[in-house]
């Protein structure tokens, strides 16, 4: 009886210790992507979305500022997506002046981006790559060169605007792979 009691212990144990030990690499890895998977406002993400999946938005704001509200990039775009001043009036009719700059609200922010980003993907025909070099250079600098270029548009882009189309891609992959 008392071999079993110790059996019994010693696997309880044992599955305690690969419990503990499986969540310490599942922490590990959240830690090596810099917090892909961690945000405070998924909830966001998954209300405003929109026709597009939840991941693929969260992937956008994580490569546009890694979920930070107060970033602001060197050409005025604010927050978790980056909003510059005219979208976010336009999409969300958010408040951006003087005063107040609404686009520093989460909540606000991603619902302006998420707006935009339908925008595009509807004026794009549902192509997500278009959609994320519209949304990465703006329309009025990205529209001319897909006329231009057609369906060579890709290989005509900025750097930084098909590193930004391969890291969005990429991170959405992750996100899904991990609900698989």
């Amino acid at each position: 009886m008392e071999r079993i009691f110790v059996a019994i212990v010693l696997f309880a144990f044992l599955i305690g210790y690969f419990v503990v030990s499986r969540i310490r690499s599942r922490k590990q890895e959240e830690t090596r992507t810099g917090g892909l998977y961690d945000t405070i406002w998924d909830s966001y993400f998954i209300r405003y979305a929109g026709d597009l999946h939840p991941f693929f938005v969260k992937a956008v704001g994580w490569n546009e500022s890694h979920y930070d509200p107060n970033a602001v990039s060197s050409a005025g775009a604010v927050g978790v997506m980056q909003i510059m001043p005219i979208i976010a009036r336009a999409y969300g009719g958010l408040q951006v002046d003087e005063n107040v700059d609404e686009r520093k609200n989460p909540k606000k922010n991603i619902m302006s981006g998420c707006l935009f980003l339908n925008f595009l993907y509807n004026k794009y025909d549902k192509d997500q790559g278009k959609m994320l070099a519209g949304y990465n250079r703006g329309e009025t600098k990205f529209d001319p060169s897909l006329r231009k270029w057609g369906s060579n548009w890709l290989e005509h882009q900025p750097t930084e605007t098909k590193n930004f189309i391969r890291k969005v891609f990429r991170d959405y992959g992750k996100l899904v792979d991990l609900t698989v």
